[in-house]
């Protein structure tokens, strides 16, 4: 039985019919679990042997299966070879199977694609059949339901209408109109046009045009001026609400970028050169009848809306003086009411010498007229600021002036009036060019009184409105009376609160020494000034 089985084995064709019905997944497996146990005797000839299976196998199949099976017995069961040779013939057999089955499922999918695009070429034939039938038996004779169909829709928004911006650009509004709008005249927008042309252009895109320098400096301008809200802006100029918040920040910081060395100085208008600096204290000292006195100043609240979360009498935002939610605006005026430094945005809580400790001024001050000394009766006496405040906030430095009060010395009644009343002379003037500079720009007292936009925006806004109010005064742009009536009688000064001036420290007092060897301190600097401020106004 074993000579049996053993010829039966070697008989090519049995070993392809027995690859072929066992399949290639099963028959490696016996072959290799018999080279590895050494046993050759224990296979059997497939019971599956049938007619069916011999048929299935076609000729050529049967010549290479023959072909490499008749190699294969050659080899002894013992040769590695042996192995290796019956595995790669199953793994080539199977791997053409897969083709085969792969080949099958693309030509099934470009079959069923076809009939697809046959379908739907057939069902649009037929769709413009009807309508051509439709059309000859006159059934869509009445269009008017074709035209009210809704149109079809687009990704990109409607251009907007330029509405007012058009008018002003074409020069149709009247030279009234035109002030009414921006608070000033057309030849100092030109003007600041001209200045500011190079820096308020921006690049085309692929998607859209950008917004012409003109446009994005008028728009900014009506905001400042009108105080009318960004939807109202943007509706007037054909522009997004969201691009003109982003606008008039962005126009804000170039003016100040730009134009703020050159127009919100201690010389607006022109550089600060040395000749320039003597003249201007030379000249202010002789209409503030001070000597040295280049300049006035002082401090105001500015109201904000403030939300319910962060409005109480304790928020730092809550001003000690009128206990309103604002933000504090000190500035320098010169005696020709023009700005000549600007610092904003403290909180209101804060008193003024603090709001003085704050900002640069001290350093400003320093640093420009240390060397515009003048020696009065063998005291060097720097160059000063008038701050009138009766709730004496502002601390008494040998740079800073500020009133008398009855302990202080000269004793001399009349000493003391004399001097207050120059410094009070000294407020008028800072009051009335705030007043100007609220009435030219209505954003800085706002709806109800208020002013309401972005805390962070304050410092920036505040500063361009001061450097267009001087370049207005420079060119002689006046204010008109109504835009001051817009005003109202709204806080413009601090002029009530608590006496702080006991807080000024050693140093705040700023001791000079001068060519001499004596040492002059801020009341003996005032106090010279108050004689000499007497004596002048006995001889006149």
């Amino acid at each position: 039985m074993n000579e049996e089985r053993t010829r039966a084995l070697n008989s090519a064709h049995l070993k392809a019919l027995l690859l072929l019905n066992y399949g290639p997944r099963t028959l490696p497996l016996k072959i290799m679990n018999g080279l590895h146990h050494g046993n050759r005797r224990n296979w059997s000839i497939p019971s599956k042997l049938t007619m069916e299976s011999c048929l299935a196998l076609t000729m050529e199949e049967a010549r290479t299966y023959s072909s490499i099976l008749d190699a294969v017995s050659q080899l002894p069961r013992s040769d590695p070879r042996y192995g290796f040779v019956i595995g790669m013939t199953w793994w080539l057999l199977h791997r053409r199977r897969r083709l085969e089955q792969a080949r099958n499922r693309r030509r099934q999918f470009y079959r069923r694609w076809r009939r697809m695009l046959t379908l739907r070429w057939q069902m649009q034939r037929n769709f413009l059949a009807s309508v051509s039938i439709a059309m000859k038996t006159n059934e869509f004779a009445n269009l008017e339901e074709w035209d009210s169909l809704p149109a079809k829709r687009l990704w990109v928004k409607e251009e907007r209408g330029d509405g007012f911006w058009s008018q002003v650009d074409k020069d149709e509004v009247s030279e009234e109109a035109f002030r009414s709008s921006f608070h000033m005249s057309r030849e100092t927008f030109n003007f600041l046009y001209n200045e500011l042309e190079e820096h308020l252009k921006k690049s085309n895109t692929t998607m859209r045009e950008s917004i012409p320098g003109k446009k994005r400096l008028a728009a900014t301008l009506f905001r400042l001026a009108t105080n009318a809200e960004y939807h109202k802006v943007a509706n007037s100029f054909g522009i997004g609400k969201s691009t003109t918040t982003s606008l008039v920040r962005e126009v804000c910081e170039i003016i100040v970028t730009n134009l703020k060395t050159k127009y919100l100085n201690f010389t607006p208008g022109t550089e600060e050169t040395e000749p320039r600096l003597k003249e201007r204290i030379i000249e202010a000292s002789r209409n503030f009848e001070i000597p040295q006195c280049i300049g006035v100043l002082g401090c105001t609240d500015v109201y904000i809306v403030g939300s319910s979360w962060d409005w109480s009498e304790t928020s730092p935002y809550t001003s000690i003086y009128s206990k309103n939610f604002s933000l504090v605006f000190q500035a320098v005026v010169n005696d020709r009411g023009q700005f000549n430094h600007v610092s904003a945005g403290c909180p209101a809580s804060l008193p003024n010498s603090a709001v003085l400790q704050k900002s640069n001024l001290k350093e400003v001050i320093a640093q420009k007229f240390a060397h515009y000394q003048e020696n009065i009766e063998s005291v060097d006496v720097p160059v000063l600021l008038a701050a009138y405040d009766t709730s004496f906030g502002y601390p008494r430095q040998n740079w800073v002036l500020t009133p008398f009060r009855d302990d202080d010395i000269p004793n001399d009644p009349q000493t003391r009036e004399n001097f207050n009343e120059k410094l009070r002379k000294g407020k008028e003037v800072f009051s009335e060019t705030i007043l100007k500079l609220r009435s030219r720009f209505a954003i800085f007292h706002g709806k109800n009184g208020k002013i309401n936009f972005n805390i962070d925006i304050f410092e920036s806004i505040s500063m361009a409105c001061c450097i267009l109010h001087n370049i207005c005064d420079l060119r002689k742009d006046p204010v008109d009376p109504e835009w001051m009536t817009e005003v109202g009688d709204q806080l413009l000064i601090r002029t009530s609160g608590v006496d702080v001036s006991s807080e000024v420290s050693s140093e705040e007092k700023n001791h000079t020494e001068n060519g001499h060897g004596v040492q002059s301190t801020a009341e003996e600097v005032q106090a010279l000034l108050a004689d000499i401020v007497r004596s002048r106004t006995s001889s006149a």
